[in-house]
């Protein structure tokens, strides 16, 4: 089976649209790339990420906006059926996010040049700049795809409903892992 693990399959039925939507998903990358995008703003902004390459006291930052997935890369030999018609697709893709974070003034100006020109700088207090930088984030997780449970119950279900289904159902983002993509990887 394509799934590594296949829970509470109520009927044959089901089991042959789960394996029918299963060889449908890879062709509807093109959708599952723009569900991804809306997604992943939900699931990274707002959410700590920590770096040595982040000049914060701490090595961590606040993501602040989150720009468009590049080098996604699904990996639909490994999707999983979580139940209740939701399919979950693994994913990594690079992403350009503005990252906050306060620096110390005098550890601003001991930066290289080329770094201090990507960091906007505003006051914070006395000591510290408030800092917005963009880094790559190489991040890893799971888009999650539902398929209605009459469409996948039902033995007369075509192709065209299944696609129907998937493209007009619900879908999230999981991420399982961030962090800012090494030097070398490109990004801005």
């Amino acid at each position: 089976t394509l799934f590594r693990s296949l829970k509470g399959i109520p009927s044959d039925a089901a089991t042959t649209n789960l394996m029918r939507v299963s060889k449908m998903l890879p062709t509807l990358e093109t959708s599952l790339l723009q569900m991804l995008e809306s997604d992943l703003v939900d699931a990274l902004a707002s959410e700590t990420i920590h770096s040595r390459e982040i000049p914060d006291d701490n090595g961590e930052g606040l993501i602040t906006m989150v720009g468009s997935p590049e080098n996604v890369v699904f990996s639909f030999d490994q999707m999983e059926y979580y139940g209740g018609g939701e399919m979950a697709i693994p994913f990594t893709a690079t992403v350009d996010c503005e990252v906050n974070y306060a620096i110390f003034k005098a550890d601003f100006y001991v930066l290289d040049e080329e770094k201090i020109n990507g960091i906007s700088i505003s006051e914070r207090n006395d000591h510290y700049y408030d800092a917005d930088e963009t880094y790559p984030i190489d991040v890893t997780g799971m888009l999650s795809v539902e398929v209605k449970t009459e469409v996948l119950e039902n033995p007369e279900t075509t192709d065209e409903d299944i696609e129907e289904s998937i493209l007009f159902g619900e879908h999230k983002v999981e991420v399982m892992d961030k962090a800012i993509a090494s030097a070398g990887d490109g990004g801005s």
